[in-house]
């Protein structure tokens, strides 16, 4: 299914219903398909289009992957303490800017999948419902190459749960015995993360995803909804 979207600037997409015309705004559909689609208006205690739908977004990676993506404000939070606190001279960016500070917090739920199929991850996440998070300290991975990941540790029984659902279903080569979830704050030298590490201005913070992102290893991407169903799967193409 095609649409008629402008160029993609990077902002993240907002879709929503207007209340005469369905959907609406920069991102309509076409509209043969928007009469296909038969959508009705957002209901008056305004739950987002977003919470019924996969919003795909074709854009190298190794891998395809799967990550929830932290809210606007409290990402805003964390880039900003990130910025505040760790030194420009200690930042690690590998030469070639891939590493640096994150621009986009999030926490990856599983890395290293070999399907392209996003359906066969929406089948996986059909019942699930949404996935609780509760973030901790500042804390650090230390690697073994030329670099420390500034990370903010987290606690989600229901992340855990969803990463052994799609390691155990989905072929992969996932290198990580143990699932650690985290928020990457910031890559750095080697040796200059213990000075950034165990701050607790996130720490105690409760999170909830209603959305899990599946990137494929060619960036095409999909936001599926945790809500137990997926009502309808929209596909934007840039």
């Amino acid at each position: 299914m095609a649409y008629c979207a402008p160029s993609f600037t990077g902002a993240k997409i907002s879709p929503y219903l207007d209340q005469e015309e369905g959907l609406a705004g920069a991102w309509a559909p076409c509209q043969e398909e928007r009469d296909e689609l038969r959508l009705p208006p957002r209901e008056a205690e305004g739950m987002r289009l977003a919470e019924q739908l996969c919003w795909r977004i074709e854009g190298d990676y190794d891998y395809s992957s799967t990550q929830v993506n932290i809210d606007d404000d409290l990402a805003g939070r964390i880039i900003s303490w990130g910025e505040q606190e760790i030194s420009d001279k200690d930042i690690y960016t590998g030469g070639d800017d891939t590493k640096g500070r994150e621009d986009t917090p999030h926490i990856t739920v599983l890395y290293g999948i070999l399907t392209q199929s996003v359906d066969e991850v929406i089948d996986l996440l059909a019942d699930e419902g949404p996935a609780r998070a509760t973030l901790g300290k500042v804390s650090l991975f230390e690697n073994a190459d030329d670099y420390d990941v500034v990370k903010i540790s987290v606690e989600s029984k229901d992340l855990a749960r969803l990463n052994k659902l799609l390691s155990d279903n989905l072929e992969n080569e996932n290198k990580f015995s143990e699932y650690e979830p985290h928020v990457t704050v910031a890559y750095v030298k080697q040796g200059a993360g213990s000075k950034y590490s165990g701050s607790n201005e996130f720490e105690g913070r409760e999170v909830t995803f209603d959305e899990i992102r599946f990137s494929t290893k060619d960036e095409k991407e999909t936001f599926i909804s945790l809500h137990g169903s997926v009502a309808a799967d929209l596909t934007w193409r840039v």
